[in-house]
């Protein structure tokens, strides 16, 4: 079966690379951590990787944000994906963006050349990559370019990997609330929030848009679908 949702091979490639904006599109730390966003105070809300006992979680997430006005940008595993073809397109229609997270999760800095290149096309089709545990240096962001991706990280963590007071063992969703009221003023501002699909991230949503709501800062707002390439910096005013 094809995944025209996915890059699956080097003709791929060569056509995304002639097609999207280089990676130096994200020049400096600031805009990395933020996507691209450098022109707006807004908030981009940011979901990594997959819930495998529950699939439709992402969807379901992306369709309350949608209902909120609230643009958010999934970075979804390629394998994942390759079992669940339709959820990139679900995910764009509703007006959120899809980044490259990779195929399996590996860290890119441990891998040689051709696994990187391998890891990337394997992923979900994009012009913006996350790479896995935000692992990246200069050999990894010129493959990357090379590719017709630009990195993408994040400006505040929830750190919901961590174990915690939850039911399940992991950081409750009031912890993961915390994590954002605690962080910088700095970071917040046009800030990155990054969290999980497999965590408790999800379950915080309601409360963290009213955390933020509360400080008087704003979310990227949604303003219907969007394409698997995105701009120089994401859509959010």
């Amino acid at each position: 079966m094809k995944y025209p949702l996915l890059v699956t091979g080097a003709v791929a490639v060569l056509v995304l690379a002639r097609t999207v904006p280089p990676a130096a599109a994200y020049p400096s730390s600031s805009s990395r951590q933020r996507c691209g966003n450098t022109t707006s105070t807004r908030v981009l809300l940011t979901f990594d990787d997959w819930n495998p006992a529950d699939p439709g979680l992402a969807t379901r997430t992306g369709d309350y944000l949608k209902s909120r006005n609230i643009r958010a940008a999934f970075f979804l595993n390629g394998a994942d994906v390759r079992g669940h073809p339709d959820v990139p397109a679900k995910l764009r229609a509703q007006g959120h963006y899809v980044g490259n997270h990779g195929s399996t999760h590996k860290d890119l800095t441990k891998l040689t050349d051709a696994q990187v290149r391998a890891e990337i096309s394997g992923g979900v089709r994009s012009n913006v990559l996350r790479p896995p545990h935000g692992a990246w240096d200069d050999r990894v962001r010129s493959l990357a370019a090379g590719m017709g991706y630009r990195l993408c990280t994040w400006s505040v963590s929830t750190r919901d990997w961590d174990k915690g007071s939850g039911p399940d063992g992991r950081r409750s969703a009031a912890s993961i609330r915390a994590m954002w009221k605690s962080a910088p003023a700095a970071s917040k501002k046009a800030g990155n929030i990054l969290g999980h699909l497999w965590t408790n991230y999800p379950s915080a949503v309601t409360g963290l848009i009213a955390d933020v709501h509360a400080e008087g800062r704003l979310f990227c707002r949604n303003r219907g679908a969007v394409p698997a390439n995105w701009p120089a910096g994401p859509a959010c005013t």
